[in-house]
């Protein structure tokens, strides 16, 4: 990274205040904010690719190996935000005006029939993760 590529990253960063740690109603719009296959970090300036999606569930039992990992409870988002998302955060406009992070967009589901959704990782998960990391440093 250039030198001014750190200021422009650090500009990115969400605080834990920035966290939703409940689910938003169901069918509540969304937007997944990331880099799918390097775009939007290109020619000096960096601004993320996002996408329109919805909420197609509460927090459920997911119990399955997602890209490796297994995922035990999760939200699922409507239509699949698309491939090179994963990471991502997901925003969500409450009624009050404010933008929070409910989580983080952690690869796809699918079936047999065609169904396929994105997975969530609810945002309690990543406040957990980050207060594991400030203990142990």
């Amino acid at each position: 990274l250039r030198e001014h590529g750190v200021d422009e990253v650090a500009d990115l960063a969400i605080r834990t205040d920035d966290l939703h740690l409940d689910a938003p109603p169901r069918t509540s719009k969304l937007v997944v904010a990331g880099f799918p296959g390097g775009l939007g970090t290109r020619g000096g300036e960096i601004s993320p690719i996002t996408a329109l999606v919805h909420l197609a569930s509460p927090e459920i039992r997911l119990g399955a190996q997602v890209d490796g990992v297994r995922v035990e409870s999760a939200y699922l988002i409507n239509p699949p935000a698309g491939k090179g998302f994963s990471g991502a955060p997901i925003f969500y406009a409450k009624s009050d005006g404010n933008v929070k992070c409910i989580g983080m967009l952690n690869g796809a589901w699918s079936d047999a029939t065609g169904g396929k959704f994105s997975i969530s990782v609810p945002a309690r998960y990543l406040l957990d993760l980050a207060d594991g990391q400030q203990s142990s440093e």
